[in-house]
């Protein structure tokens, strides 16, 4: 799992948890129907023998307090897993220090005192009233500024600001192979990138000579879109052949519901030089 302190959030399925909470509660659901997603994304909620357990439903009931979400039964089981003792003895099996244990004892039993009564002053949830709008669409050939072989980092405001400092000397392409809406809201794509970069703006003919990397899924928000100085070039119709190329679709929801965005997927040094699919882009592309 990864522990690297005694915070509720200090293990890495915590902080990748939080992340996904915040999307679900962006979506018109009840405490019930949120639940159930985050069960159907984190494996560790539903194995109380797992190490995340406890610290996953740590972080559900934390941040549904914090939102006023009203679950009961979370907020139950939470303080029951702190009154018994379960997540210390877990965190003393899996080597955490007394000093910690200490301080993490002083952390849950915090915890459940802010449980037993309403927060003062919860977080306003803000709730999507209509699905998120596509940016780009099947078949979109997307062209962006590189530096080195890695696009525009959209976290950051201005290239200027980004670290490293943002310098283009390259141009990069990637086509979006499919989208989709996971839960009928949260828009994700999936692309490619093509296997090449060029320092003049390529050609149609020029991408399509161009190999496809591992197909991969993300987001894509009008923000980042305008960050990463993306153009959109030629588009291009598949043939049924494509749906080989896509990963499965728990996939997509996954980076949907933890916004990953599609920044991560774009870079060319993600999988290392070399590693194609084996399939030029035109062989795809319906006669």
């Amino acid at each position: 799992m990864g522990t690297w302190g005694p915070g509720l959030y200090s293990n890495d399925n915590a902080a990748d948890l939080k992340a996904t909470i915040a999307s679900l509660l962006r979506l018109p659901f009840g405490p019930d129907e949120i639940i159930t997603a985050l069960r159907q994304q984190e494996p560790s909620l539903n194995d109380p023998a797992s190490e995340g357990y406890t610290a996953c439903w740590f972080v559900v009931a934390d941040r549904f307090h914090r939102y006023a979400v009203d679950h009961p039964p979370t907020f139950a089981l939470a303080i029951r897993l702190i009154d018994g003792g379960t997540d210390l003895a877990m965190n003393a099996a899996l080597g955490m220090s007394a000093a910690d244990l200490r301080r993490r004892e002083k952390l849950l039993n915090e915890l459940a005192e802010r449980l037993a009564l309403p927060h003062p002053k919860p977080s306003k949830r803000a709730i999507l009233k209509h699905p998120q709008e596509f940016i780009v669409d099947r078949g979109d050939i997307l062209k962006y500024p590189m530096m080195g072989s890695g696009s525009a980092n959209p976290y950051f405001k201005d290239w200027a600001t980004s670290l490293p400092p943002f310098e283009p000397d390259r141009i990069g392409a990637a086509v979006i192979l499919d989208r989709g809406r996971t839960f009928d809201f949260l828009t994700w794509y999936t692309a490619a990138a093509l296997d090449d970069s060029w320092t003049d703006d390529p050609s149609p003919a020029q991408c399509l000579d161009a190999r496809l990397r591992p197909a991969a899924s993300g987001t894509l928000s009008a923000a980042h879109f305008k960050r990463m100085a993306i153009t959109k070039g030629a588009t291009v119709r598949f043939s049924g052949a494509v749906l080989d190329l896509l990963p499965p679709r728990r996939h997509s929801d996954y980076k949907a519901i933890s916004n990953v965005s599609l920044s991560n997927v774009i870079h060319l040094h993600r999988w290392g030089a070399g590693k194609t699919l084996g399939r030029v882009l035109r062989e795809l592309i319906e006669p």
